[in-house]
């Protein structure tokens, strides 16, 4: 999670410092950390928090071992290639046409994502 905050604060402080330079619209898609056009920064802040991501599910596993989220959990990734190709298809779909894809704010994504993670793990669950 620290590369996470350490890349955002990089991607920020970038920004800020560049823009006088190059102007805010090339400092933002230089340096910027939204998910299009996917910059340096970006990838490198989404490996960090899916390596956080990973660590809690894993922990939540280890800790709970018979209940029912961890067996839940356990299908969520068994599936996981099936769970990326309806998020790129099912969930970034209506996006892109909506306009929310390049244009949806940091709250908009999160909520997005955890609803798409939460219908992953309900349908996991049933399959």
């Amino acid at each position: 999670m620290s590369g996470t905050v350490v890349f955002e604060s990089l991607s920020f402080f970038l920004v800020k410092w560049t823009s006088p330079v190059l102007g805010n619209k090339v400092a933002y898609y230089l340096f910027g950390t939204k998910p299009m056009p996917p910059t340096m920064l970006y990838v490198l802040t989404g490996i960090c928090s899916a390596m956080a991501v990973i660590a809690v599910c894993l922990y939540v596993v280890d800790k709970f071992e018979q209940s029912v989220l961890t067996q839940a959990v356990i299908n969520t990734g068994q599936l996981s290639l099936s769970h990326y190709i309806g998020h790129m298809v099912i969930g970034l779909g209506p996006l892109h046409i909506t306009g929310h894809l390049e244009n949806g704010s940091l709250v908009f994504a999160m909520a997005y994502g955890c609803l798409d993670f939460i219908m992953a793990i309900i349908f996991s669950h049933i399959l």
